[in-house]
């Protein structure tokens, strides 16, 4: 199947994607929404025949809750396969937009784990893009402290791992997805797919393209 190779062509495709527009001299207007026409583009041309790909699609685990107020939480992108069942999900973020804060992050890795939780046969896919500095100090700088930890934790390494939900440091998280922290995974657990720069990344090209798979 092709949606099989879908982390492998979003990783390599979005990577190929900035490095061409930096060269062509936007690499001051490149942003997430560069980033998201790059996947469309991709996902899009990567399904299976007779699969379906929507952008915007708010999963019922996401919004079970009634007093989250305002818009519906809804995923980056959904791909249904031909009988209209849910197969693969993907959230992204832009390394260095205002709004890719290490809170913001786990947000998305907690909706992604909400909708593993409810269907294991999903994929559930985190991408991260942007200027490789930026990737660096936000996932794998060992001098940062997310929220209130005492140490460095790594959701997002090179190395799969599983990180409780438990602490303190994720309760704000929580919170943004369920009031109640009722139906949160006790886990989330991340495996690095595709790096568009491939390992080992200590010769990194000036903007990169990261794909994380998530289970719980």
């Amino acid at each position: 199947m092709k949606n099989m190779y879908l982390s492998k062509k979003i990783s390599d495709g979005v990577s190929g994607f900035l490095k061409y527009h930096f060269a062509c001299e936007r690499g001051r207007v490149m942003n997430e929404s560069f980033l998201l026409l790059a996947m469309a583009d991709i996902i899009n041309s990567s399904i299976d025949k007779g699969n379906m790909v929507k952008a915007g699609y708010a999963h019922h685990a996401l919004n079970s809750v009634s007093n989250l107020g305002g818009r519906k939480r809804e995923l980056d992108y959904a791909v249904f396969d031909f009988q209209g069942n849910l197969s693969i999900v993907a959230e992204a973020k832009w390394a260095g937009s205002s709004h890719c804060t290490f809170d913001n992050l786990i947000v998305d890795l907690f909706r992604l784990g909400l909708v593993k939780n409810n269907n294991q046969d999903v994929k559930c896919y985190f991408v991260l893009a942007g200027h490789s500095s930026k990737i660096k100090k936000l996932v794998f700088d060992s001098n940062y402290k997310p929220g209130s930890a005492a140490s460095p934790i790594y959701f997002l390494n090179l190395n799969p791992v599983c990180v409780s939900t438990s602490g303190i440091a994720y309760s704000h998280a929580k919170s943004k997805i369920n009031p109640n922290q009722s139906n949160v995974p006790n886990q989330i657990c991340t495996e690095l797919i595709r790096n568009g720069a491939k390992l080992p990344i200590n010769s990194w090209e000036r903007f990169e393209c990261f794909v994380w798979e998530i289970s719980v």
